[in-house]
């Protein structure tokens, strides 16, 4: 089964709308997830029965701060799928620009099999193995980290597509230049 991902697009959605045709209609397809700066665009995609996660970026951050709105997504989220812990987040609040060890300590913490996370704009696919000191901790189990890149932003861009398989995760990029 798998997860279309997308992340700081910013406003644009032609990667998203490329996505949703290549993508939307697979019978293997399971959902959509945003992981924020951008998660309105997904109101002018068709994403039809399949189901959406999405959390907020720093832009929605200031947009709900600032407004009037108290429909805040959150801003971060862990849900189960294909047998696996899945843990979504923007994550500038753990700072990943300057590294993703505070933001893989912390979903190895909760239990997370796999931490998808957006903000630097490049793209990540990254897989710790048990055993692994994160946050002065070992862990106990492998990690799978992923970032899609930006849909959004810059003369690059992409989005992921994540297989969640029984014998293990399988994360890919999709980019185009627009």
């Amino acid at each position: 089964m798998k997860l279309i991902v997308f992340s700081d697009s910013h406003g644009r959605t032609e990667m998203l709308r490329r996505a949703a045709e290549a993508h939307f209609a697979d019978p293997d397809t399971a959902g959509v997830v945003h992981l924020g700066d951008g998660i309105e665009d997904l109101s002018f995609i068709d994403t039809g029965s399949l189901p959406v996660w999405r959390v907020r970026g720093n832009f929605e951050d200031y947009m709900y701060s600032y407004g009037s709105r108290s429909d805040a997504p959150a801003s971060e989220l862990t849900f189960e799928l294909g047998g696996y812990r899945i843990m979504i987040m923007h994550g500038h609040r753990f700072d990943v620009k300057r590294g993703y060890e505070r933001a893989a300590a912390y979903a190895a913490s909760k239990g997370a099999d796999l931490l998808m996370f957006g903000h630097t704009h490049t793209m990540l696919e990254k897989y710790l193995p048990a055993g692994e000191v994160l946050g002065g901790e070992v862990t106990e189990k492998p990690l799978y980290l992923f970032n899609p890149g930006t849909a959004g932003a810059g003369f690059r861009r992409s989005y992921g597509v994540v297989d969640l398989r029984p014998e293990g995760i399988v994360c890919s990029h999709a980019c185009a230049r627009l």
